[in-house]
């Protein structure tokens, strides 16, 4: 090859620079914007996640807690009516002995079942609550299992737009 052709050669090189290497930099800027939005878009949603995911569980254990002062005034209700009717039929006649002891035993029945009551809605309340975060958990898994994609298919559609522009590149120096 002569030094003309050469300088031909580099002249056609620096007319092709000239002509396509600002959409180079641009496509390859518009590639790095995307990624730095997805980048952040994906912390500001796993934030977003993580501050609903408290939020819930704040309120989950404040629900919970409420529940069990209600049922810890529930009990103490029922021990201070218990004492009371306990002391007036002990202050009571004698012959009322056994009527006492039949109605304390009833009495009893029925606060060992209001407990087993209490005990089992308490106990459902917290399933219910657990399966709820699972739940939750499973759909932020499956949400972010489907931005892994996306950001895969992103990586993709970059590479097939770089392909594209470099094969029009080569076919406009032919």
């Amino acid at each position: 090859m002569s030094a003309d052709d050469q300088d031909a050669a580099s002249g056609m090189e620096q007319v092709r620079h000239l002509l396509f290497g600002a959409q180079v930099k641009q496509i390859e800027e518009r590639i790095k914007n995307l990624e730095d939005l997805f980048a952040s878009s994906l912390d500001a949603l796993k934030s977003e996640v993580l501050a609903s995911l408290a939020r819930q569980e704040r309120s989950l254990l404040n629900k919970i807690e409420e529940e069990s002062a209600r049922r810890s005034e529930g009990e103490n209700v029922v021990e201070s009516k218990t004492e009371r009717v306990s002391e007036e039929i002990k202050s009571s006649v004698a012959a009322l002995s056994e009527s006492l002891s039949k109605a304390q035993s009833g009495l009893n029945a029925l606060i060992v079942e209001s407990v087993d009551r209490l005990s089992n809605a308490l106990s459902d309340r917290h399933n219910d609550a657990l399966n709820a975060i699972n739940d939750l958990a499973v759909s932020l898994r499956k949400e972010l299992a489907s931005k892994a994609a996306l950001a895969k298919l992103f990586a993709e559609l970059a590479d097939d737009a770089a392909s594209q522009s470099d094969r029009a590149i080569d076919e406009r120096a032919r």
